[in-house]
């Protein structure tokens, strides 16, 4: 049985040591993006105001008549800056990063022209999809599983004898008598044993978000919030909507009452009031399918330090809020799956959880790396 497993390590770990190296390294890169993505661009940095913001792409709107604004994101780094994703003529996206009021302090293309899509948008779809969309997705997650399954059997070979583990852990820092591969199996186990837990917990998360999207597992669930001064949010049964939630929420409602189309002003305004104290985290704006404004905004129980799970949505038409998804009071399950995320970044515990993470990333590259030198210094012998 231990042969096989040890066999069976051996060759997982030298087919997709490259694809492991690969997800370590982007997603060491990616913990702290935002921040310093963000400290790269030069410009002001102004609060949000609602009404400059949603004036200011209003008149640039108007003077690029041949780009649509798609959806409006925090830039999850500096407070105030925020990341308008926009219609490109030869069909792909591009992104514009601006302050809080509207100055527009960046442009560059979002989906497309991957040579100036700046380097941490390029580690992103590398760690995520490996630029090749859903298919990446597919791919990122097995492989995920795979590696949950070899640190598994990495485990079961390192695992110490009773009294055993302080000798386990012992790095071999001394040249002592020991030869080569020896060191290098010594260092293995003792990392091993060091991060495979903690891993374990991380490469799980990352996991379960690659098959996120391509299995469309989670609709939210709808529940009450008490709006007074605001249309009142659908009361709706917590349970998965059959149909899309604004749409089974207005379906419940009734016509709405007849009002004026809100500005993007306006939109942002009624979500910061529906939650005082909250931030936005995004926008994305309505289309031909779907009328209406779809909002996140980020309350301060939240485990995502910016891209909070709290949503709305409001009617293009009238105004209306036609769905309210507090993240504060959803079902236990539905909070548990949001904070998957959170646990995968280390958001969940903080800086120091993200810090964390970091530790563990950079001791999961240095763990293929010695099975990788341990691997070759074995084969020089034999």
């Amino acid at each position: 049985m231990k042969r096989t497993v040890r066999l069976a390590h051996k060759y997982l770990s030298l087919t997709l040591a490259l694809v492991w190296l690969l997800q370590a390294a982007t997603g060491v890169l990616l913990v702290f993006h935002w921040e310093l993505d963000d400290w790269g661009v030069s410009g002001p940095r102004q609060p949000l105001n609602a009404d400059k913001l949603s004036a200011a792409i209003a008149r640039w709107h108007s003077t690029h008549t041949d780009r649509q604004v798609i959806a409006l994101y925090t830039s999850g780094g500096l407070s105030g800056r925020f990341d308008v994703v926009i219609t490109n003529p030869t069909g792909g996206r591009d992104v514009l990063r601006v302050d809080g009021e509207g100055t527009v302090l960046r442009e560059r293309p979002w989906n497309h022209d991957y040579a100036h899509i700046g380097f941490f948008q390029i580690a992103t779809y590398l760690h995520q999809t490996l630029f090749l969309h859903t298919t990446g997705n597919w791919i990122m997650g097995i492989s995920g599983l795979l590696l949950l399954s070899n640190l598994c059997m990495g485990l079961y070979q390192a695992w110490p004898r009773a009294g055993q583990w302080l000798r386990a852990l012992s790095w071999p820092i001394g040249s002592g008598n020991r030869s080569a591969p020896a060191k290098a199996y010594q260092w293995h186990r003792a990392a091993g044993l060091t991060i495979a837990v903690p891993a374990l917990v991380l490469v799980l998360g990352g996991v379960v978000r690659a098959f996120d999207d391509p299995l469309a597992l989670a609709d939210r669930f709808e529940v009450h919030r008490p709006a007074p001064a605001l249309p009142t949010p659908v009361v709706m049964a917590a349970t998965p909507a059959a149909t899309p939630a604004p749409m089974a929420a207005a379906a419940s409602a009734g016509a709405p009452a007849p009002g004026a189309p809100p500005t993007l002003a306006t939109v942002i305004s009624t979500a910061l009031t529906l939650y005082p104290g909250a931030t936005l985290a995004a926008v994305e704006l309505p289309d031909s399918e779907s009328p209406w404004f779809f909002v996140r905004v980020t309350q301060s129980h939240d485990l995502r330090r910016f891209f909070g799970t709290t949503a709305l949505y409001i009617s293009s038409q009238h105004g209306t809020v036609l769905a309210n998804y507090d993240s504060k009071v959803m079902p236990a399950a539905v909070r548990v799956w949001d904070a998957v995320y959170a646990l995968h970044t280390g958001e969940i515990a903080g800086a120091p959880g993200r810090w964390l993470v970091v530790l563990i990333g950079t001791g999961l590259l240095a763990l293929v790396g010695l099975g990788l030198c341990l691997y070759c210094l074995r084969r020089n012998r034999g």
